[in-house]
């Protein structure tokens, strides 16, 4: 096929996809780069049709993402296996594997028809679905390449091989197993994690899947904590107990003290308590001892004075995030598990066991308990594939399953952020996950078996649906089938921000408000366009920066979100770089006493010089 056919065919195809008047202007380009180049190559016909594609695009003219996107696949089709894309996968794999880029367990695990039949899964049309800030990212972060760094695989064998690792250890219906966990991530209905998505069937080399750099953790009471917000680290996290939060309200003071010596004098860790409820606990009475013992040093300040050094750091550099301790194990169903080393599962789950429901797709798709129903055991599968997975990991098998593209979904249903109707579909919609979630797990259980300290949970007992309120007749029947069965995870669900997957899965960010409805992002290979989806003029009014959402509205969502979220949720805020302290003050004491278990990071149009360069007074 000649370079001029292939061309016509696809502008062609975007006629009758898009109309032609949407695309004229690419027609009228395509000609006059055809005049100027006449023996130009199809590669550079196309890089220049996709700039002119991008030029075009903008908060009224949206679709020129997808079209840039159509004219970027063709490319790649052409330069790969043009005309046969997406033949013979059984083949493909076995050369790559005979290669050195893929994993032999991908030959050893599936028989040659095993691999025909799953190569039958594949539907290019789904291609399609990828704007083109999602199609670059994938193609330049994710798709295995050759020596000569070239790609040589395609965006729905990527998918096709992640579900392929995943189910590998299946035992019944596994090809069945692998079509549902495909259709889930090639309709972009979920999102998976990023070291899978990144190293799924590649053979890795040494070094190649290091875990990553660990967060850096520290509590409010510890004598170095002024020198740790001061210190030049990110992603940093504070545990504050309720007893800081309630002296800070108070203006009382505070004490600091080093944890060795209060292990040596006290014999205790101040980590290893918390307070059982609100008010009143055992980590408020150890603290105090230590404040009264004679021989312990201790360093006296005012609360509040530490809490503007805090707020200080965040307005300056978005850090520290603040977990709310006391709340996290009042909440937590596993309070066999020491404290101390909760705190940190609850906090930081295992990445590899990370995903995403694609809310702004999956909702309105009516699709949430079949995706659910797999996600869950993609995820499962993962901790027992994860080699960095701990002990506790393995005792808890927790899960991370989170959602993404909120306002996304709020836009399609025309709710306004700073609503009560969208905290009464937040409470509605996150108590549906919640409960399609643990049946999930639990039909899981039957299966494989529950996880080791299930007897010992909350779970077990009841008082998980209690301390949620779950009395209908439907939680009450779940209750009792949990109560029999057992679950396969201890924890489940989780919300952290994930950028990257947002971006492959064209849809906006976790549970947060859209910056803007158009911009660019900066990437490793260049900068992209970004735009929020399905942006119409029936869903522009409805996508507010979250510059200028009242944020006591998103903590009003999230506080019905989090009593159906039993990890944390790692919530940022957006404010004005002209916030005033009171007000920055208010929306965490505000956020503690909706029993929130975390606020993550603070996010200011720029720096906080209105906030550094005005008196802080309350």
């Amino acid at each position: 096929m000649s370079m001029q056919t292939k061309q016509h065919d696809l502008l062609t195809e975007l006629c009758l996809d898009f109309g032609k008047k949407a695309v004229a202007s690419l027609l009228e380009a395509s000609t006059l780069w055809i005049k100027k180049f006449p023996n130009g190559s199809h590669a550079d016909w196309s890089q220049s049709m996709i700039s002119h594609a991008l030029s075009q695009l903008s908060e009224h003219e949206p679709y020129w993402t997808f079209i840039a996107a159509r004219i970027h696949l063709h490319d790649l089709y052409t330069k790969q296996r043009s005309p046969n894309i997406y033949t013979d996968f059984a083949a493909h794999i076995t050369q790559l594997v005979a290669l050195g880029l893929y994993d032999p367990i991908l030959v050893e695990r599936y028989s040659r028809e095993e691999l025909r039949l799953i190569g039958n899964l594949i539907t290019p049309e789904r291609d399609k679905l990828f704007t083109y800030s999602a199609l670059q990212m994938m193609m330049s972060n994710y798709i295995t390449r050759d020596a000569d760094h070239k790609s040589v695989e395609l965006p729905q064998e990527r998918w096709l091989l992640i579900a392929m690792i995943l189910m590998q250890n299946e035992t019944e219906q596994r090809l069945e197993k692998i079509e549902e966990a495909y259709w889930a991530m090639s309709h972009l209905y979920m999102t998976v994690e990023l070291p899978t998505l990144l190293n799924a069937g590649k053979l890795q080399k040494p070094g190649d899947n290091k875990p990553t750099a660990s967060t850096n953790y520290l509590d409010v009471y510890h004598i170095g904590i002024t020198k740790f917000l001061d210190g030049m680290i990110d992603d940093k996290v504070i545990y504050i107990p309720d007893l800081f939060m309630e002296q800070v309200e108070s203006r009382g003071h505070w004490h600091l003290f080093d944890p060795h010596e209060v292990q040596t004098v006290m014999g205790y860790s101040l980590a290893d308590f918390y307070d059982e409820k609100k008010g009143a606990g055992s980590f408020r009475e150890k603290y105090m001892a230590c404040v009264q013992h004679p021989k312990l040093n201790k360093k006296t300040i005012f609360a509040i004075d530490l809490m503007k050094q805090i707020m200080h750091s965040q307005l300056t550099t978005g850090f520290p995030h603040i977990c709310y301790t006391d709340e996290i194990h009042r909440k937590k169903m596993n309070k066999h598990v020491a404290t101390s080393e909760y705190t940190i599962v609850a906090t930081h789950p295992t990445q590899l066991t990370h995903s995403s429901i694609n809310l702004g797709r999956v909702v309105p798709a009516g699709v949430l308990e079949r995706l659910i129903t797999i996600q869950v055991r993609m995820i499962d599968n993962a901790i027992d594939l994860n080699v960095h997975s701990k002990p506790i990991d393995v005792q808890l098998r927790g899960l991370l399953l989170g959602t993404t593209g909120w306002h996304h979904l709020l836009a399609l249903n025309k709710i306004r952020w700073e609503s009560t109707e969208a905290v009464e579909f937040a409470d509605e919609l996150y108590e549906n996950i919640a409960y399609l979630t643990i049946s999930a797990s639990m039909e899981l259980a039957k299966e494989k078996g529950a996880y080791p300290l299930f007897k010992a949970s909350e779970w077990y007992s009841g008082e998980y649906f209690e301390e949620r309120e779950y009395h209908s007749k439907t939680w009450e029947k779940l209750r009792t089938d949990v109560a029999s069965n057992g679950l396969r995870n201890g924890s489940m669900t989780a919300i952290a921000s994930h950028s990257s997957t947002a971006i492959l899965a064209a849809s906006t960010v976790g549970i947060e408000p859209i910056i803007q409805k158009y911009y660019m992002e900066e990437q490793l290979d260049g900068v992209i366009p970004i735009i929020v989806p399905d942006l119409n003029p029936e869903t522009r009014w409805f996508y507010k920066s979250g510059y200028f959402i009242d944020q006591q509205w998103t903590l009003r969502q999230n506080a019905a979100r989090q009593r159906h979220i039993d990890q944390c949720i790692s919530l940022n805020l957006y404010v004005p770089n002209t916030i005033q302290a009171i007000e920055l003050l208010d929306l965490h004491v505000n956020a503690w006493k909706s029993s929130l278990k975390m606020t993550g990071t603070i996010h200011s149009h720029s720096n906080s010089l209105y906030f550094l360069n005005n008196a802080i007074s309350f």
